[in-house]
């Protein structure tokens, strides 16, 4: 209704369908897939809340893997309406985080706590121009999970 468009008070009848689920396989990132692609210099884009990413050394569920850039799923959704944020102010959180979308990096996976609000970041790269290539689904609960995983804590690392 705010942009204008046509709605109606009524129920639309609408013909039966099928709908047919296609698996995008690539999507879905595993441990073993990130691990090549930082490798390779992939950019992993954290999208849990701030403070967590940040992390307190010590605190269960805080610190972030090396090299991951904060975009807390919080701010790329304008919390009145529910909506994602403008394809502008999406990309200046992310120019803020060091990704310019008139040169996006090569590869972009989503991570956050569990995989979940990762996959706000990769519809919000999306909506600011830059192609998220995946979700790993395991996120930062799989990666520290084993003790031998680094942790950075702080905004860099």
């Amino acid at each position: 209704m705010e942009e204008g468009r046509h709605t109606d008070a009524g129920a639309t009848a609408r013909a039966a369908a099928t709908f047919t689920a296609k698996i995008r396989a690539p999507l879905r990132r595993s441990l073993d897939d990130v691990v090549v692609a930082t490798a390779n210099g992939a950019t992993l884009v954290d999208a849990r809340p701030r403070h967590l990413f940040l992390g307190v050394p010590g605190a269960a569920g805080t610190g972030h893997i090396p090299g991951a850039v904060s975009v807390p799923y919080q701010e790329l959704v304008d919390g009145a309406t529910g909506l994602f944020a403008t394809p502008s102010a999406i990309g200046r959180l992310l120019r803020d985080a060091g990704i310019d979308a008139t040169r996006p990096p090569r590869e972009v996976i989503a991570t956050c706590g569990t995989g979940v609000s990762a996959t706000v970041a990769l519809i919000a790269l999306e909506l600011a121009g830059v192609h998220g290539a995946g979700v790993y689904d395991g996120s930062f609960s799989e990666w520290s999970a084993d003790p031998q995983r680094p942790i950075a804590y702080g905004a860099t690392g």
